[in-house]
């Protein structure tokens, strides 16, 4: 078998000494130091065996590789590489194809190397007209080998070949594949400003060669699974072989949320063939919503009202999040039905409220304003703003603090399990010290925590701040308006479920003359509530904080 060892060695490049120009080779040098920092305890001998031969390649060819690796494919054509800096791309080609992580008119089938070429060229080179068709048309015409396309262009087609290499290097320092090496270059142009929190070796992502491999097996077939959705003509049976594929044991790893999304989807395309025993087993392995709410449709469509009873029940018992809750709320009654039951009464509806006045082609939220008038106070337009940012920043240590697995390198917005039901469960004593302070502070106390916050971290990426002129001075006139008992529970449901407690706040806010508050959601003609928004003013009217809906005619 062959071994990188046999590569011919020079001294490491040092990346500290690049120009300017190799930016990128110096973001690259940055992840290797991280990742060996982190993992080299876990890395697979090959991804290290990597790293070795990697430092000691001269500069072009280690440029050339991360050239190649950033740019689309997987074939690339060597007439249309273009990198002033390397010197010789020629021979860095060709010492990249000895070690081979290159591959020179690579054994590949003749689609891979047809997408490198315009319709003008494969016109010219095998005589197929172009004008009045389409590339599908030319393509459907042509019947060529790999080897006529090389003997036909003179240019080298070249293929990349360490990828199985570089890609858990790339994982165990971005602990996900959403993010790539583009990260570096977002953050050094400014275009955001990310947040600070610590990178220690206790709370990486990853704790064994196994869990690289397991994250790497379920990102394999996700992208299995994305190729058979892209075919229309995809049989159902190729979507069902990735099932066993899905790792068993990383339904207890901090990808078990990713896990279950796709077995939801898998279970969805069964669903939508009629397929509806098997969509209810896959379900049935899935914690992640909706899993339940389909099978508590699937049940009910094919009349198994006790099972549907059962389950619907459960939901109403212990709902996952919010999208849970609300569908036993509505769904329950129509099952009841169907057992002759007699159905629970209903949560009482909120405040509503018909007006008439300002100029038609304004929005609805300025004819609103308009109509109610200012005799009891100032109105402003917060929507989901207002809520957010405030509890975005009271909690903003909480949000960055040191969760096992939450941060894995410099570039993150929030931390890895953010929208994961596990998220308070890890910081549970943070966010109980955090909610006894909204109580138990002073007001002066909590405005000047959030004034403090706001100060530090301005124009920092969150997922919750917006960093608005004037922003400040606004959630400093909340704190004297809003009572603490009503962030306090406002909080608690918020942190209950992030992904979509976060929308559905009322659009409008009024500080009252006699120092109260009230909340309004303006709907315009045709407009209805959204089930977010019904779910936040029910809880409101429970909770005795001031709201109504607002419909301008």
């Amino acid at each position: 078998m062959y071994s990188l060892k046999t590569a011919p060695k020079k001294e490491p490049l040092r990346p500290e000494t690049l120009s300017g120009q190799f930016y990128y080779l110096q973001n690259f040098h940055q992840v290797l130091d991280s990742v060996e920092a982190l993992y080299e305890d876990i890395l697979p001998p090959s991804s290290r065996e990597f790293i070795e031969h990697f430092r000691h390649l001269p500069l072009d060819a280690q440029a050339l590789l991360i050239r190649l690796h950033s740019r689309k494919g997987p074939i690339i054509r060597e007439d249309k590489l273009s990198y002033p800096e390397i010197g010789d791309v020629a021979e860095a080609i060709r010492l990249l194809a000895d070690v081979r992580w290159l591959q020179v008119n690579p054994p590949v089938t003749e689609d891979y190397l047809l997408a490198t070429l315009t319709k003008a060229e494969i016109s010219a080179g095998f005589g197929v007209p172009q004008h009045g068709l389409s590339r599908p048309a030319m393509l459907a015409t042509l019947h060529v080998t790999p080897a006529e396309i090389y003997a036909t262009f003179a240019t080298r087609f070249l293929l990349l070949t360490c990828h199985e290499y570089l890609q858990p290097l790339l994982d165990a320092f971005f602990g996900s594949r959403d993010q790539d090496l583009s990260a570096f270059i977002v953050s050094e142009l400014g275009h955001i400003r990310y947040p600070d929190y610590p990178l220690e070796r206790r709370s990486r992502r990853f704790h064994s060669t196994g869990d690289l491999q397991e994250y790497a097996d379920l990102e394999d077939t996700y992208s299995r699974y994305r190729e058979w959705r892209a075919d229309p003509e995809a049989p159902l049976e190729d979507l069902l072989e990735l099932v066993p594929l899905i790792p068993a044991i990383a339904r207890n790893r901090p990808w078990r949320y990713r896990c279950d999304r796709l077995i939801n989807r898998i279970g969805r395309a069964c669903e939508r063939a009629g397929e509806v025993e098997r969509a209810l087993e896959l379900y049935a392995m899935s914690e992640l919503p909706p899993a339940r709410e389909r099978r508590v449709r699937l049940f009910a469509a094919t009349h198994d009202w006790y099972s549907a009873y059962t389950l619907c029940l459960q939901m109403q018992e212990a709902p996952a999040d919010y999208s849970e809750r609300h569908f036993a709320r509505f769904f329950m009654p129509r099952i009841l039905k169907q057992l002759g039951l007699p159905a629970a009464s209903r949560r009482p509806a909120p405040r509503i409220q018909r007006l008439e006045g300002g100029k038609p082609e304004d929005r609805p939220e300025l004819r609103a304003m308009q109509a109610l008038g200012t005799d009891n106070g100032d109105w402003h337009y917060v929507e989901n703003w207002l809520f957010n940012a405030w509890l975005g920043l009271w909690f903003w240590d909480v949000i960055y603090s040191d969760a096992p697995g939450a941060f894995t390198h410099p570039f993150q917005i929030a931390p890895h399990d953010l929208y994961e039901p596990g998220f308070r469960q890890r910081r549970e004593k943070l966010i109980r010290q955090r909610l006894a302070m909204l109580e138990e502070g002073s007001l002066s106390e909590r405005q000047q925590v959030l004034l403090e916050t706001w100060q530090a971290h301005e124009g920092k990426a969150n997922p919750f701040v917006g960093w608005y002129e004037g922003g400040a001075a606004l959630l400093e006139k909340a704190h004297a308006h809003i009572p603490a008992r009503h962030i306090r529970v406002i909080a608690e449901r918020w942190l209950s479920d992030l992904r979509n407690h976060r929308s559905g706040f009322p659009d409008l806010i009024q500080w009252r003359h006699d120092g109260g508050y009230e909340l309004v959601e303006v709907k315009g003609p045709g407009d209805q509530l959204r089930p977010n928004q019904t779910a936040w003013l029910q809880f409101f009217g429970e909770e005795g904080i001031p709201a109504r809906v607002v419909y301008v005619a």
